[in-house]
C-alpha cells in the first residue's frame, strides 16, 4: 500500500479502543460543553477529553453521528437531531468543543441555530478553507471508500465550506503544528500532518494559537486540552504556557 494512501487513511479513520468514562460526574459551575468527534470516528473517540473536562467541573454531552455512509447533508440533520434533543435549559451557559469536521459541524449548527444561554465555543484542527489532501487524493480508486461526505473538505469552495458564516459568538481556533516532512508536497507550510495552520484561521475569531500537536493526537493532547478548557473559562487562550 502506497506511503500516500497509509497517510490519509490513517489520518481520517484511524479509531481508538473504546473507554468508559466516569458515571456521575459532579457538575461543579453548572455548565455545559456540547463535544463533536471528527471524520471517521465515533463519541467513543473523545473519551479522554470527555474525562478531562467533567474534571473540570462540565456537564459533557457528547454528539455522535457517521460520516462514512452519508453526505454532509445528513451528516448535518444527524448533528443537529441530536443537540436539539439535548435538555439544555437549565445550564447557565452551554459551550461548544469540536475536533476537526465537528469543529466545522459546530460552525454550521450555530450559525442556523440560535442558543440563549450560548457560551464559548472551541475548535481545533478544522479545516476552514479546507485541507489540500482532499484535491491531492479525490481521484485515487480508493477515495470512494472514505463516503460522499469527505469531497466537501477539498480547498476549492465547497458548497459546505462556504455555508459557514463568520462567528457571532466567542470563537477560539486552535492549530496543530506537528508537520510531516514526507507530505509537504501535499500540505504546503506549518501543518498537523492533514489541515494548515492557515486553513484552521476563521475570521471574526477571537483568538488563535498554535500548538505542538498533530491532527489526530489533539484528542489527547494535554496542552491542546488544557487550553481549551481555559477558554472556557476565559473567553481567550492562555498565551506563553
Amino acid at each position: 500500500m502506497k506511503k500516500s494512501l497509509l497517510f490519509f487513511l490513517l489520518a481520517f479513520v484511524l479509531t481508538t479502543t473504546s473507554c468508559t468514562t466516569k458515571e456521575n460526574p459532579t457538575i461543579k459551575n453548572n455548565e455545559a460543553v456540547i463535544l463533536i468527534h471528527g471524520f471517521g470516528r465515533s463519541e467513543t473517540s473523545m473519551w479522554y477529553f470527555k474525562n478531562k473536562l467533567e474534571e473540570a467541573g462540565y456537564g459533557v454531552k457528547t454528539v455522535g453521528y457517521s460520516s462514512l455512509n452519508q453526505d454532509m447533508d445528513g451528516i448535518k440533520k444527524e448533528v443537529y437531531t441530536d443537540i436539539d434533543s439535548q435538555d439544555l435549559s437549565n445550564y447557565k451557559k452551554v459551550h461548544f468543543v469540536g475536533h476537526s469536521l465537528g469543529g466545522l459541524l459546530v460552525r454550521s449548527y450555530l450559525g442556523e441555530k440560535k442558543i440563549e444561554n450560548l457560551g464559548n465555543v472551541v475548535i481545533m484542527g478544522s479545516p476552514n478553507k479546507g485541507t489540500p489532501a482532499v484535491d491531492v487524493f479525490k481521484n485515487k480508486w480508493w477515495f470512494s471508500l472514505l463516503g460522499p461526505a469527505v469531497k466537501e473538505l477539498g480547498t476549492s469552495g465547497t458548497k459546505f465550506l462556504t455555508s459557514l458564516k463568520k462567528p457571532y459568538y466567542n470563537l477560539g481556533a486552535i492549530a496543530g503544528d506537528s508537520e510531516i516532512e514526507s507530505y509537504e508536497y501535499v500540505l504546503k507550510g506549518a501543518d498537523d500532518g492533514l489541515v494548515t495552520v492557515e486553513s484552521a484561521k476563521v475570521e471574526g475569531m477571537r483568538d488563535f494559537i498554535v500548538l505542538d500537536s498533530s491532527h489526530t493526537m489533539m484528542r489527547y493532547n494535554k496542552s491542546v486540552i488544557k487550553q481549551t478548557i481555559y477558554f472556557l473559562k476565559k473567553g481567550k487562550f492562555l498565551k506563553n504556557s
